[in-house]
């Protein structure tokens, strides 16, 4: 088990026990618009990809990122095929609705108890990038 998988799965115990039998692959992969990136495949498939300049990262970031990602997979859990699509539009077409969408996943990660390692992610992420507070985790 790699570090990535270590953090997904105790964050999965901790916080998240409903995704505990879910597969979710978890993969270093470079990227230039995001730290974190969750897919969502058409069978309730996910996985989710983290930036390779977050290699250095403390725990708590990388915990904090990850938490943030899992928050997206288990609202999208609960839902039906067809506002699971719809949501993607909306995110795709409509500033708001991803701003709010965003901050009800803030949300959930506080209230699972992760929300001081968001902070450290959060923290980490607008000191290293000047336009990430206009771009979506």
């Amino acid at each position: 088990m790699n570090r990535l998988e270590r953090i997904q799965t105790k964050i999965i115990s901790d916080a998240f026990p409903e995704l505990a039998k879910v597969t979710i692959p978890v993969r270093w992969k470079p990227m230039s618009d995001a730290y974190f990136e969750t897919t969502f495949g058409k069978k309730r498939e996910y996985s989710i990809d983290v930036d390779c300049s977050l290699k250095k990262a403390s725990p708590d970031v990388l915990s904090g990122g990850m938490a943030h990602e899992l928050a997206h997979i288990t609202i999208s859990f609960g839902s039906t095929p067809v506002v699971i699509w719809l949501d993607s539009l909306l995110v795709k077409y409509s500033l708001l609705y991803t701003i709010w969408d965003e901050r009800r996943t803030d949300r959930l990660v506080i209230k699972r108890g992760y929300g001081r390692e968001f902070l450290s992610f959060l923290k980490y992420a607008n000191k290293r990038r000047q336009d990430y507070k206009s771009n979506v985790y």
